[in-house]
């Protein structure tokens, strides 16, 4: 297993809805979602939190797996991105980006993990990568 990463809605910082004191899934869907393929147990969670109108089949109107095409598109549009935290590192530090503040504030965390083959010797490129992303994957 590796880090579990933080998951939230992230909007460009002068959204409107940034002049919400608390934020409601029914605003935010007001706006259209940014976010990659999401797996079955998130689409379960996002609907067992905010209800049937949260099911990413029927909420998100752009998906791709190019998360900094997803980025860019929110920096320069209404559109909301549903993702990791970290995807968004450099434009969350920059003030490019803000989280959305939803109420209730999103449970989701992704997970991660390196799989290998049981019972064989862990090549130097894979203890490599493991300590690398070890540092780097991380909210």
């Amino acid at each position: 297993p590796l880090p579990e990463l933080h998951a939230g809605f992230f909007c460009r910082r002068d959204h409107p809805l940034t002049r919400l004191r608390q934020v409601t899934m029914r605003a935010m869907l007001r706006y259209p979602l940014a976010s990659t393929p999401l797996s079955d147990e998130v689409a379960r969670q996002l609907v067992e939190q905010y209800g049937e109108q949260a099911n990413p089949a029927q909420m998100t109107k752009l998906c791709c797996e190019e998360v900094s095409s997803l980025i860019q598109t929110v920096l320069q549009t209404d559109a909301i991105y549903l993702g990791i935290r970290a995807a968004a590192r450099a434009e969350l530090a920059q003030g490019a980006l803000v989280e959305v503040p939803i109420q209730p504030a999103l449970a989701a965390r992704a997970r991660f993990a390196l799989i290998t083959l049981a019972g064989r010797t862990e090549g130097v490129g894979v203890t490599f990568l493991r300590g690398f992303v070890q540092e780097h994957l991380r909210d």
